[in-house]
């Protein structure tokens, strides 16, 4: 047996949300490096609104399409209700920030909120909820077919071309977080 391509299209569902998940969590660990220098607030403000922007578009595509295929899989499930009150709470911190600017004293505080939030529950789900679903027989190819369009739908919605850069970046996330974690299809443009 040959390795894996690592291309885009060979991920099965749970390898695109742990990719997903590691490029968060390096945009968290980035963030906390900035927030300890002086004069950054513009890089600050660019790096946590790219973060916003690609955590709201993680948990909608959790939302849409990852968890309904697991719950289909595993029944009601307590982790479910625990993921939706985490992605309440993302989404509750992304819109206090949107509210706040960079050199806001409470500002490097919040995005270490958000972040230790998000990465606390990439954990559950790394290490309850995918084992979970594996052994329930999800189609995690499949899967990860409908949470490729969806994220591509998504971005066209938002009018990105690819993943939000820092420049697009509290755009996706006021777009996401306005959206009530419904598709964006139904949403004012």
């Amino acid at each position: 047996m040959g390795q894996r391509s690592r291309i885009e299209g060979a991920q099965d569902a749970i390898e695109l949300l742990l990719e997903e998940h590691r490029k968060l969590q390096t945009m968290f660990e980035d963030y906390d490096r900035l927030a300890s220098q002086e004069g950054v607030e513009d890089d600050k403000g660019r790096l946590s609104a790219q973060a916003c922007a690609e955590l709201a578009l993680c948990l909608q595509i959790e939302d849409q399409g990852f968890y309904p295929a697991a719950r289909a899989a595993l029944g009601d499930h307590d982790l479910f209700d625990e993921a939706a009150d985490a992605h309440q709470g993302a989404g509750d911190l992304m819109r206090q920030l949107e509210c706040m600017e960079p050199d806001d004293r409470r500002y490097d505080a919040q995005v270490k909120l958000l972040g230790e939030l998000a990465l606390r529950h990439f954990g559950i789900e790394r290490d309850e909820m995918f084992p979970q679903a594996k052994s329930a027989g999800l189609d995690l190819d499949g899967v990860a077919r409908q949470m490729r369009a969806l994220r591509g739908e998504l971005l066209a919605e938002m009018r990105l071309a690819e993943a939000p850069s820092v420049e697009d970046g509290m755009r996706a996330a006021k777009h996401a977080s306005h959206n009530g974690g419904e598709s964006a299809s139904g949403a004012r443009k």
